[in-house]
């Protein structure tokens, strides 16, 4: 027990605590977030399917290239003493895109000739680029396993070990691809622009502050 002394009185009280009372102080520093309900998760879902689907068809096939699902495809025939075979390539995707740049830097700094290298950097693209022979996986068709970059490396080779001219004729249906899909993707004016800066806000895929 302890105990207090004072010109007015004397108390004394448990020192050992167990007469204290315990008080509980809810942290208002942060702000609590709401629970949403499964009828108010469906009910946000569809209000932005609405949303989306009031967006211009333009905005709708940009915001799906900056979300990474607006890849282009192109089937290019091409006719062989055994017939008509078709290989299909699509556009790279952005880190593709920086692993073809990484090897060209190699290239230069290994001192590679000027012509050489664009003849390795356009067999590295198409390798990334072509992904079916006939319709069916390349990988499959090719008899290619390992990891992706065993399997480019691989589809490198095949490319390599082809006719010159077959590998150009491809590669321009390639280029054709890829300046179709820019000026089909890009923004070409204010009003667009802000088209799609809304929209990608709205979808969370846009910047934060």
């Amino acid at each position: 027990m302890g105990r207090i002394e004072s010109d007015i009185g004397s108390r004394e009280f448990d020192s050992s605590g167990s007469g204290m009372r315990n008080f509980t102080v809810n942290d208002e520093s942060q702000p609590q977030q709401p629970q949403m309900t499964a009828a108010e998760v469906m009910a946000a879902r569809q209000r932005k399917v609405q949303e989306y689907g009031q967006v211009s068809d333009s905005a709708k096939r940009r915001i799906e290239l900056l979300v990474g699902i607006g890849r282009s495809k192109v089937d290019v025939p091409v006719e062989t003493d055994n017939g008509k075979t078709t290989y299909s390539l699509r556009t790279l995707k952005s880190r593709e895109v920086k692993k073809v740049l990484h090897l060209a830097t190699e290239l230069s700094d290994n001192k590679t000739s000027q012509l050489e290298g664009v003849l390795i950097l356009r067999e590295r693209v198409l390798a990334y680029s072509l992904y079916a022979i006939d319709g069916v996986d390349v990988d499959i068709m090719l008899n290619i396993v390992g990891n992706e970059h065993e399997r480019i490396a691989a589809r490198a080779a095949f490319l390599e070990e082809q006719d010159d001219s077959f590998i150009g004729h491809i590669y321009e249906h390639y280029e054709k691809l890829t300046k179709n899909n820019t000026a089909k993707y890009s923004v070409k004016t204010e009003e667009e622009a802000k088209e799609v800066a809304e929209q990608m806000t709205k979808s969370g895929e846009g910047p934060r502050a």
